[in-house]
């Protein structure tokens, strides 16, 4: 049966129709796909936020926790030692108070029955320029036993002294007659 002008358009006019709700429904599952992606990526962002701020407080916590420790070790240790620091700050004398370390040297070179001279060089700072010191040198004459007595005394001093360098030197016999040269660093406060 042949198909009227009007059946015709009818079926063309669904036809249309058809198209239309094809592409409605395309364009509304891209319109939802392209949603859900938005809607995950930002659920996504947010997920790594929170999980970098919870492991910045985790860390922050850590941190928080160690420090109380460490202070309370710090006032334990500080117990220990509290009564030891008038000998402590003695041990670095200001540079004006060197005088005091000079008069120690003479009262150990006194003792250990030696002579000596001493010779300071100006203010400086340790090889790694981190602590102000005095070069001081020693010039010692006697023997042997004299000068190990005499190092041991200076060593039981409460400064803080760092022996560079000791030349022993004698003619014929150490023992009875000898030179020694002393290169020491006092430490300072400043």
């Amino acid at each position: 049966m042949p198909h009227t002008t009007g059946e015709i358009k009818v079926l063309e006019f669904e036809k249309g129709r058809g198209r239309k709700k094809i592409i409605r429904t395309v364009i509304g599952t891209v319109a939802v796909l392209i949603l859900g992606i938005v809607a995950i990526s930002f659920t996504a962002r947010q997920i790594v936020l929170a999980s970098k701020t919870l492991q910045e407080k985790r860390s922050l916590l850590y941190v928080w926790e160690k420090r109380d420790e460490t202070l309370t070790s710090l006032k334990e240790d500080f117990k220990k030692i509290e009564e030891d620091l008038p000998q402590v700050k003695k041990a670095l004398p200001k540079e004006e108070e060197i005088i005091d370390f000079i008069a120690a040297l003479e009262n150990v070179a006194l003792s250990a029955g030696i002579e000596q001279t001493i010779h300071f060089e100006p203010k400086t700072k340790d090889k790694a320029g981190a602590y102000p010191i005095i070069v001081c040198k020693v010039d010692l004459g006697g023997n042997l036993d004299s000068t190990i007595r005499y190092l041991s005394e200076v060593e039981g001093l409460v400064y803080f002294v760092k022996f560079n360098n000791l030349d022993m030197i004698g003619e014929e016999n150490i023992q009875k007659s000898s030179e020694a040269k002393l290169l020491s660093e006092i430490y300072i406060k400043e």
